[in-house]
């Protein structure tokens, strides 16, 4: 964000982490600091005895923090100026972590402007007919049921079962 507003683009980010020293061009816009929101996991959780439902419980936990996420942006001071300002401000693009909630992509609608989605890890599950990324799910293995492409049978049942049921759930 910084390379873009250091080219001469007008650059607006809302985020929880202000930028110290914003170049020109850069506005920062800041989420309320909320420690239930950054900083709270417990790699235990990961960690603990795998078990048959443990992609299950891990399911719902990450959907859990993303419609915390997603209601504390949506409620911010932060996000209200900027659709508040909707009609004065044209914005060229969206760039938005990509992980584990579609809130951003209902402000980009309502900003009328096309979107730029990166995630710093495997995409979910409900993203791949989104963005018409092939996945097929006898072979490809389902991020949450952890196994590899060496599948055998009841593991490749499995694994279609997680990827196209955890869809289902997450709409």
């Amino acid at each position: 964000m910084r390379g873009l507003a250091e080219a001469g683009h007008d650059v607006t980010v809302i985020s929880h982490f202000p930028d110290k020293s914003p170049p020109a061009h850069y506005k920062d816009l800041v989420l309320p600091s909320a420690n239930t929101l950054m900083n709270t996991v417990d790699l235990q959780h990961f960690i603990k005895q795998q078990s048959f439902y443990s992609h299950i419980s891990e399911f719902f936990l990450l959907l859990e923090w993303g419609i915390d996420h997603c209601n504390a942006t949506l409620k911010s001071k932060a996000l209200l100026s900027v659709l508040k300002d909707r009609h004065k401000v044209k914005y060229d693009v969206i760039i938005t972590e990509q992980f584990n909630s579609d809130c951003m992509m209902g402000v980009a609608h309502v900003l009328q402007a096309p979107v730029i989605a990166l995630s710093s890890c495997a995409i979910m599950p409900w993203y791949y007919d989104r963005y018409s990324i092939p996945m097929n799910p006898s072979y490809n293995p389902a991020l949450f049921f952890g196994q590899s492409e060496n599948m055998n049978f009841l593991e490749r049942l499995g694994n279609w079962i997680t990827h196209h049921s955890f869809n289902i759930m997450y709409k």
